[in-house]
């Protein structure tokens, strides 16, 4: 057999090697091991309907009046821009429009427990869709590391 077919076969049989699943897995974002777009829209969907009905959180008067549908129900564009949001936080082509999240919860008042009980909340949500542990810590961090502009 010539070098060249050697080389050739050699090739081959490299490009047919499995590839180890914890490579694999590796390889795909965090957006992608969610499962994509629907599978952020449905956690979205189950953690603002959560919070939405957390008695601590909709006790906050300066939360409820952002919510109050004057002239409309904003919670619907909320899902939106919270699905958008994790989705390129994670690695996803959707693209979040609206504004930083300082000036999102400026007038809020978000307290520290209020904080706590939305994580919560969070939680039992990623719970009811089976996420694995690995991707909630992943999505636990990304929520935290906007604790510092959200809590007042």
């Amino acid at each position: 057999m010539s070098s060249r077919a050697f080389l050739f076969v050699c090739l081959g049989l490299m490009l047919l090697r499995p590839v180890p699943a914890q490579a694999q897995a590796q390889e795909k974002s965090l957006y992608e091991r969610l499962g994509g777009l629907y599978a952020v829209s449905a956690l979205v969907d189950d953690f603002i309907d959560r919070l939405l009905s957390n008695e601590l959180i909709i006790q906050n008067e300066h939360v409820k009046g952002a919510l109050q549908p004057r002239p409309f129900n904003k919670v619907p564009g909320l899902k939106v821009h919270i699905v958008n949001l994790v989705c390129q936080l994670t690695g996803g082509t959707e693209h979040y429009s609206g504004r930083d999240m300082a000036s999102s919860h400026a007038g809020l008042q978000i307290r520290p427990n209020e904080w706590d009980a939305m994580v919560g909340d969070f939680k039992a949500a990623m719970e009811a869709m089976k996420i694995p542990a690995r991707e909630q810590a992943e999505l636990l961090e990304l929520v935290g590391s906007t604790r510092k502009d959200i809590v007042r």
